[in-house]
């Protein structure tokens, strides 16, 4: 065997795959990304038993839905991404602060999209493609960006929470002002940096939005299990925290009960400044599209989860079962789907000027196919 090749296990039998898996695998350290080969894979060695052939089967069908959902994935959410971004940058809809902070939202979005699908699709398909990322520096790179724009994503959550915070318990005044909205901006990136650099030293790491890593090396050493933690807990799970503690901090404050204590305090002390919580139908409705996303990427990212403590801590991964790494494939990515989805679609204004543009556009192209339509009779009748 040469240097470039490598020895992995199907079945009860030996193969020896090429430089196309040195670096990229389907499987961290497992054998199972031979079986996930294309389609030209060869028929099980003889004995093998009746259950082993349905067991290939339905990881090859499991493996081409991942597949395809990816791609519908894909354009879905670049569609609505796209759109998101047009209503915050060309409409009104939402204010400054909050429209600074959904734009970075929308923008993070469409980048893990085309950072992170289309190679996850095109290993899917075939692990013996995209040979050019099999250079280690390349493929680091590749998960460096993968990383920083899913910590984007999530970081922009806590800041949209924020905002809609101070907008309703402080109503009369501007917490977060433009400029501080704009470092509050810098300060999601350079987080989000920092917290990915790492992955140009630590081999074989997982990302929410990725499933596929650059290294066959255990995952189980000191720096991963270190890195993973602390990434886990600064980067994902502290933010989504946050946003989940003041929405409740909101919820809270719009009770009945905790409302009336406030005015009783602003009507005994007048001359002090007390700020009556306050929400406008808007801001109802962009809350609830902020809890809807979180929840639906909290949901989303449950099987990354599962597979991040079963590669780091359970078991051994060789042992990884193939529904739950196709799993971990393609579900996490459907939040990048419903994020913009669910804040197009609650919120009532987005909602008009989308439908308002999409009638303008009708009626621009009917207009085109009737002037069309009109020349070619006047020069059927010119003809005639």
């Amino acid at each position: 065997m040469d240097g470039w090749s490598r020895a992995a296990t199907v079945g009860d039998g030996p193969v020896n795959f090429t430089s196309a898996h040195l670096w990229l695998d389907l499987q961290n350290a497992s054998s199972a990304s031979t079986r996930w080969d294309s389609g030209s894979s060869p028929p099980p060695a003889a004995g093998t038993g009746l259950d082993e052939q349905q067991r290939l089967v339905r990881e090859r069908a499991y493996r081409d839905f991942s597949t395809t959902i990816q791609v519908l994935i894909l354009l879905g959410s670049l569609l609505g991404n796209a759109t998101l971004l047009w209503c915050t940058c060309c409409t009104s809809v939402f204010k400054s602060v909050t429209n600074r902070f959904i734009k970075n939202l929308a923008c993070s979005g469409i980048c893990a999209g085309l950072v992170c699908v289309p190679f996850d699709v095109a290993l899917g398909a075939s692990p013996r493609c995209c040979l050019w990322l099999h250079t280690l520096l390349l493929c680091k790179s590749l998960k460096f960006l993968q990383k920083l724009f899913c910590s984007v994503t999530v970081l922009s959550f806590s800041a949209v929470a924020l905002d809609r915070y101070y907008s309703v318990l402080y109503p009369l005044e501007r917490k977060i002002s433009d400029a501080r909205s704009r470092d509050l901006v810098v300060y999601i990136w350079v987080h989000a940096i920092v917290a990915s650099l790492p992955v140009f030293a630590v081999t074989n790491v997982t990302d929410v939005y990725v499933s596929s890593s650059c290294s066959d090396d255990h995952a189980r050493s000191l720096g991963h299990v270190v890195y993973v933690l602390i990434y886990t807990l600064t980067t994902v799970v502290s933010p989504l925290a946050l946003v989940f503690l003041l929405l409740l901090l909101i919820r809270r404050a719009l009770s009945a009960s905790q409302k009336k204590k406030v005015i009783i305090a602003a009507l005994r002390t007048p001359q002090n400044s007390i700020s009556i919580p306050y929400v406008s139908q808007r801001e109802a409705e962009l809350h609830a599209a902020l809890l809807a996303a979180v929840l639906a990427f909290s949901a989303c990212s449950a099987p990354y989860g599962a597979l991040v403590v079963y590669r780091t801590v359970l078991a051994d991964p060789e042992a990884l079962p193939a529904s739950l790494y196709f799993t971990a494939l393609w579900l996490p990515k459907v939040s990048l789907l419903t994020n913009p989805v669910l804040f197009l679609a609650v919120n009532r204004s987005a909602r008009h000027r989308c439908l308002d543009l999409l009638s303008r556009i009708h009626r621009r192209y009917s207009r085109r196919n009737t002037v069309s339509v009109g020349g070619l009779a006047s020069l059927g009748g010119d003809g005639l």
